[in-house]
C-alpha cells in the first residue's frame, strides 16, 4: 500500500482494515507506528457508553483506549497534537470506507 498524507503532510496507510499512522518521533520512547481498526464492533461502542464518536468529542481518548487497547502504552508517549490527528485521520478514513460516520452507523 502507498504511503498517504494527510492536508498537514502526516504520513499514514490504509492497509486492509486498518490505518496505520506514523508518529512525530518525540524521543526514543516514541512509537514508530500505530495500527488502528478500521471496523469496529457495537460492543465498543457500548463498553464506553458512547454512540457518537467525532473529532471534537472530549472522549477520543476514551474511544482509542479501547480500540487500540494493546497500543496504549505506545499512544500515550506520542505528541498531543499529533494524537489529535492521528484520531482525525482515522476517522475521516473510517467514514468514507464505510459509508456513514459512526453517529450514522449507530441509528
Amino acid at each position: 500500500m502507498p504511503i498517504l498524507t494527510t492536508d498537514a503532510g502526516r504520513e499514514y496507510k490504509v492497509t486492509g482494515k486498518k490505518l496505520i499512522w506514523y508518529p512525530e518521533r518525540i524521543d526514543d520512547t516514541t512509537p514508530t507506528e500505530v495500527s488502528l481498526p478500521l471496523r469496529i464492533k457495537l460492543k465498543l461502542l457500548l463498553a464506553i457508553g458512547e454512540d457518537d464518536v467525532t473529532a471534537s468529542n472530549e472522549r477520543m481518548l476514551d474511544f482509542i483506549r479501547a480500540l487500540a487497547a494493546d497500543q496504549i502504552d505506545a499512544i500515550q508517549e506520542m505528541d498531543v497534537n499529533d494524537f489529535g490527528q492521528m484520531f482525525t485521520t482515522w476517522l475521516e478514513t473510517y467514514n468514507t470506507l464505510n459509508g456513514v460516520s459512526l453517529g450514522e452507523a449507530s441509528a
